[in-house]
Order: structure tokens, then C-alpha cells, then sequence
């Protein structure tokens, strides 16, 4: 069965423009014409739109890249490939919300004035990396910016326990919406003698804490969004579509 732009906007529930849209950003597959020029659509097509629709539009708490190649291999309908990248996006989002949760651990033990010591966690960047799993240039940035810092030895970034529960508070500091010059007048303001009395500054605004609620429940609902995409796949590989 054949359908103009009006109705298969209707079908899936949306406003004939995003069709349009999606055609353009290749979202779906390519749309025949008839001799008048207009756009018909097929059942294919609408199966398309909502699977896309299930994860557009964004933001996205993790490379959008995967969802767009995922995306991409369901309309080829490799859907054995689309599932691996749909994998690969749940798996990320559940790494952020593990980070998130160990970043709020080591926030709290902050506030109780319970900071790491000197020793060392992480002989070069990839190493602190891999560790905190924030993204080497991220750290590096962070660096530049003068909000952590490492020893240097043997031509080594060497890095201690202290600077890696920082690098963690800082990412979701970033999270909750803070700006790299205020982390930096928080972290280099000597009026603040021990880690409470920074964590007072912080959180004397609620919106703080109802921006890292937010996020979490950002992250939890696209662990939810992945789950049922994964769900739409398998059901997809057992029962190809005619």
C-alpha cells in the first residue's frame, strides 16, 4: 500500500514536516515519487519512522554516532548488525550511569571531609583514563584549564588517588551545569579550608542537586529506550518483516 506525506505523518504521529525531515537526513529509506512529484510512501516506511522514533530526536548522553549507524543498519535491514550497535548504545549509557553513581559516592565522601591521599592511582593519562573512564582529551582539557593536575616523571603524567576523585566530582560538577571557571574559582579559592565548606558553596542552590537528579533520570531513560529497541530487533530477527 501506497501513502502520501499528510498520511503517513498521521499514521505515526507526527507533523508531515518531520516526514520530511526524515527523508532528508536519511532516517529512512529512499521514497519513490509518482509523475506529479509527490512522495509515496510504503509500509516500510512507516516501520522505519517508528523505530526511529523511539530514540529521535536526541540529546543523547553518549556518542550519537552509534545511534545514527544503528539507524542506518535497520533500514538496510541488517537487523543482526543494528543490534550489535544497539548493544554497544546500551552499554555506554549504563557505563555513564556507573560513573554517575561513583561520582555522587565520592561527592558525598567529600562533603564528610573523607578526601583521598597522595598516593598513586595512575602512572600516565591513559591509565587515570581507563580508571575514571572519562575521555583523555576531556582530562587533558581539564588540565589545561588548571582544575587537575598531575606529576610529572620520566616524561610521565603521573596521577594520585586525590586527583582522580576530583577528575570524577568535576565530571559530574559538568553535569549538574557548571562552567570550567567556576570549578576552577572553587577548586583555587584558599577561603575554603576543607572540602565541606566548598560542597556549602556548591549546594546553598537546589537547583544543583535538581540538575544531577535530571541527569539521572535523563541516563535512566535511555537505558530504557535501549531496551526496548533491543526488544524490537530480536523480535525483528525472528520475524523478518515481509
Amino acid at each position: 500500500m501506497k501513502y502520501y506525506t499528510s498520511q503517513i505523518a498521521k499514521i505515526v504521529g507526527v507533523h508531515p514536516n518531520t516526514v520530511r525531515l526524515y527523508e532528508k537526513l536519511n532516517l529512512i529509506s529512499n521514497v519513490p515519487r509518482n509523475k506529479k512529484g509527490y512522495r509515496l510512501f510504503s509500509d516500510r516506511h512507516i516501520d522505519e519512522m517508528k523505530f526511529t522514533r523511539i530514540i529521535m530526536p536526541g540529546p543523547y548522553p553518549v556518542d550519537k554516532s552509534i545511534v545514527l549507524k544503528m539507524i542506518d543498519w535497520h533500514i538496510k535491514q541488517d537487523y543482526e548488525k543494528a543490534l550489535s550497535y544497539a548493544y554497544e548504545y546500551h552499554n555506554d549509557v549504563i557505563q555513564e550511569k556507573s560513573k554517575t553513581n561513583k561520582s555522587l559516592e565520592l561527592l558525598n565522601k567529600w562533603k564528610r571531609n573523607l578526601v583521598g591521599d597522595n598516593s598513586i592511582i595512575a602512572f600516565t593519562r591513559k591509565e587515570v583514563s581507563n580508571i575514571s573512564k572519562i575521555p583523555i582529551e576531556t582530562i587533558r582539557t581539564w588540565e589545561r584549564a588548571g582544575i587537575v593536575s598531575s606529576t610529572k616523571k620520566s616524561n610521565r603524567n603521573i596521577y594520585s588517588v586525590y586527583e582522580y576523585e576530583k577528575i570524577m566530582i568535576i565530571y559530574i560538577l559538568r553535569k549538574a551545569g557548571f562552567s570550567l571557571q567556576s570549578i576552577y574559582e572553587f577548586f583555587n579559592n584558599t577561603h575554603y579550608k576543607i572540602p565541606s565548606d566548598f560542597f556549602k558553596e556548591i549546594y546553598k542552590d537546589e537547583e544543583t542537586i535538581c540538575q544531577t537528579n535530571e541527569w539521572i533520570k535523563f541516563l535512566d531513560k535511555h537505558i530504557d529506550k535501549s531496551k526496548e529497541i533491543i526488544k524490537e530487533l530480536k523480535n525483528k530477527i525472528c520475524n523478518p518483516p515481509l
